[in-house]
């Protein structure tokens, strides 16, 4: 996809004003307890770069929460509104630019269902890599394509949740898929040791009266099997 067909893509897509509902707030609960023990083992608030930030609702969560928060997305729009919350973003196609940051200057990079849009995940992950200060960590979800409930809609023959054909972007243009231990190699082979892995729920039906405490719990207990992965992984020295 070339720069403008992206931008309309994005623009098309996510032209709503991000709202945390009880699915989202469903990923984002576990990134923002996992930022506040790093603050806890810092003893300090921590710079935040949020990838794909969108209009800053998300990033807003980190700041609200004391830290300063720096954020990256395509369409300039979206840095815009974001920019009047109070998040210092910038415009850049990550794909292309790479992260408009200096080397070791971030201590947590967040990249909220990102890398399963990204056809080289891999450059992604080392350029976060080269953005955080030593020790700093990377904090990423994406789809679980092995989740409970993809697995039982390919028993009934139909495909794994959140994933069409290539020629299709019935799900939001996703083009990697990943598995629990896919992406911990995928983290590992950059330059990461992963520390944590949940994730946010695990559903038996991809309905909204599945998702209860019971389901969150399982999450966090067995995230091989749960809807969305949510990883943290420290940066290791060289």
């Amino acid at each position: 996809m070339d720069v403008e067909k992206s931008l309309e893509f994005h623009r098309t897509r996510y032209a709503g004003e991000f709202a945390v509902d009880e699915l989202r707030w469903s990923r984002i609960r576990p990134c923002l307890r996992m930022v506040q023990e790093e603050r806890a083992r810092r003893d300090r608030g921590l710079s935040i770069l949020d990838v794909g930030c969108g209009d800053g609702t998300a990033s807003r969560l980190f700041q609200e929460a004391g830290h300063p928060v720096f954020g990256v997305d395509i369409v300039p729009e979206f840095v815009q509104a974001a920019n009047e919350k109070g998040i210092q973003a910038r415009v850049a196609d990550v794909t292309r630019d790479g992260l408009p940051f200096p080397a070791g200057e971030m201590d947590v990079v967040y990249a909220g269902a990102l890398i399963e849009h990204l056809y080289h995940p891999e450059s992604f992950l080392r350029e976060c890599r080269r953005v955080l200060c030593e020790e700093g960590i990377v904090i990423v979800s994406t789809p679980n394509i092995a989740s409970l409930t993809s697995r039982l809609r390919m028993l009934l023959g139909r495909g794994p949740k959140f994933y069409a054909s290539a020629l299709s972007w019935e799900f939001g243009g996703h083009t990697r898929i990943f598995t629990a231990p896919g992406l911990r190699r995928l983290l590992e082979e950059t330059g990461f040791a992963v520390e944590e892995m949940v994730s946010n729920l695990v559903s038996f039906l991809p309905t909204w009266e599945t998702r209860r405490p019971w389901s969150v719990t399982l999450g966090r207990l067995l995230p091989s099997l749960g809807e969305v992965l949510i990883a943290r992984a420290r940066k290791r020295a060289t």
